[in-house]
């Protein structure tokens, strides 16, 4: 199903990042534009040109790439897919964009990451605290929201499930050596999240979230202290910080350290003249972050 619309005013972005060489492009949008760029909703949407209005014109605002693809990450179920997966679903939705008439908005997965990434075909995330990870080898791109949840098996971690599922970062790294690419050589970027601190403290000894305590326990173990910033109270509080997890598991799956790297961005505490630069979780609860993934011809 087709959906066409027409958005005059283009929304530039917060924040844009080159990649690996300028190979990639990232584009994100914060809340200075006072818009929600938020998908909940839009595929049911009757009115989309209305109701997403934002979401259009920030695409319409960075390239002409042909066809952007927004896998759901609301279940967290750390999969990563590609366009030909939209394609074939049966909840397959495309929506025109204003820059072409060959250019589409493509929802109707439900997935963390896409593989698949070329000039031609970006990716877009929705998304407010969690982190957008990017990798490329060769001729290889793949871009993936990484939330806590997309990383740790929570059912696992808390005893409600016998096998751990694997998080979105084995599963990137999987599809990289499944097409013959070398995880030695592999150039990875983590950005985009919220940090660690006090507003994302997991404490140990939460009466409302009983389960932080086997959360500590289960990073730590796993992946190691270096997973937690000091809180000053030998780790009770449990301030994990997500980009450095989500290093940690490259590391275990045999990426070099040094082809890793990490954004300086807060989506919590980042401020502009005394305003917050992006939607947060923790502070706005349902308002979100654009983000897209570009590749450069």
């Amino acid at each position: 199903m087709e959906n066409k619309m027409t958005v005059l005013n283009n929304t530039q972005p917060t924040k844009s990042v080159s990649l690996f060489g300028g190979e990639v492009r990232v584009d994100a949008f914060g809340c200075e534009h006072g818009q929600n760029f938020s998908f909940k909703g839009i595929d049911e949407s009757k009115n989309p040109h209305t109701t997403h209005a934002a979401i259009f014109a920030a695409l319409g605002s960075i390239s002409s790439t042909s066809n952007y693809f927004a896998p759901s990450p609301v279940h967290m179920n750390a999969e990563v897919v590609t366009p030909d997966d939209f394609k074939y679903s049966r909840s397959h939705k495309q929506w025109t964009l204003p820059f072409s008439e060959n250019a589409y908005l493509h929802r109707g997965v439900c997935a963390d990451g896409l593989s698949g990434l070329s000039p031609s075909q970006g990716f877009v995330m929705s998304a407010a605290d969690c982190a957008l990870v990017v990798v490329k080898c060769d001729e290889i791109t793949i871009a993936a929201h990484a939330g806590r949840n997309s990383v740790i098996d929570m059912l696992f971690m808390k005893g409600e499930a016998q096998e751990m599922r694997k998080s979105v970062v084995e599963n990137i790294c999987e599809i990289v050596s499944s097409e013959d690419g070398d995880l030695q050589k592999l150039k990875v970027w983590i950005g985009f999240s919220i940090s660690a601190g006090p507003h994302f403290q997991h404490a140990v000894n939460s009466a409302a979230y009983p389960h932080n305590k086997k959360l500590v326990e289960f990073v730590s173990r796993e992946y190691g202290a270096e997973c937690f910033e000091d809180d000053g109270q030998n780790g009770a509080l449990g301030w994990l910080d997500l980009k450095k997890l989500i290093r940690r598991q490259f590391i275990q799956c045999k990426v070099k350290e040094q082809n890793i790297e990490l954004d300086s961005v807060c989506t919590r505490s980042d401020m502009r003249d005394g305003k917050p630069v992006w939607y947060s979780n923790v502070r706005n609860g349902v308002e979100r972050n654009l983000i897209a993934v570009t590749v450069n011809k």
